[in-house]
Order: structure tokens, then C-alpha cells, then sequence
């Protein structure tokens, strides 16, 4: 190879080599961020799959009579012949068990003059 030989490569060849070079990374870039995309879709979808598979879990539940008489018993207080009702005494003032209803103190609210010296000094 003669010396214009190398030059005619170097400004020719050389630019081309690098050019097309450039343009396979940016395509090979663009082809993992599709793979990304595509992974990310792959696990979107199967995310709704369990979904919509514990919704329709959830829906053949509901459709079935023990969720209609659970709701029955729950919001209306209906229940089955065999169910026993219980009733519990109130408590009273003098009840030994008055640990299981606390009484709360009625204390008045502060003024507004205390509450503003205690925003501004405290």
C-alpha cells in the first residue's frame, strides 16, 4: 500500500467503519430497552392474571349461599335455628370489671389564649 492508498482508507473507509459502528450500538441499545419493555409487559401481564384470577376467587365466593348467609348474620343480624344469642349484662359503676370500659375524663378544651401562648413561648 502506497501512501494515498492509506489516506484514500483513512478518509474513506475509516469514517464508514465508524459511522456503521455507531448506528449497531444504537440499534443494539434500542433492542435491550425493547427487551426491557417487553419484560416489563411480560410481568404486567401476569400480575393481571393473578389478579383477575383472585377476583374471580373472590366472585365464585360471593355467589355461593355461606357468603349470602354470612352477610345476612353480619349486617342484618339474621341467623340460622341453630344459632344461640348471648346477652351480656351493661356494666355498671360499681363493676368489678370496669378495666374492660374505661371512663374518660370530660376536660374542657383549652382556651384560645393558652393555646396561642403555647404555639408562640412553649
Amino acid at each position: 500500500m502506497n501512501r494515498q492508498q492509506k489516506i484514500v482508507f483513512f478518509l474513506l473507509i475509516f469514517p464508514l467503519t465508524l459511522y456503521f459502528g455507531f448506528r449497531s450500538l444504537n440499534h443494539i441499545r434500542n433492542l435491550i430497552e425493547a427487551q426491557k419493555a417487553v419484560s416489563e409487559t411480560k410481568s404486567s401481564i401476569s400480575n393481571l392474571k393473578n389478579e383477575n384470577r383472585l377476583l374471580r376467587d373472590s366472585l365464585s365466593y360471593i355467589e355461593t349461599n355461606d357468603f349470602l348467609d354470612q352477610e345476612a348474620h353480619e349486617k342484618f343480624g339474621l341467623g340460622k335455628d341453630t344459632d344461640t344469642l348471648l346477652n351480656l349484662p351493661q356494666p355498671s359503676p360499681n363493676s368489678k370489671f370496669d378495666y374492660f370500659y374505661p371512663q374518660q375524663e370530660q376536660t374542657p378544651p383549652p382556651s384560645n389564649l393558652t393555646l396561642w401562648l403555647n404555639l408562640f413561648f412553649y
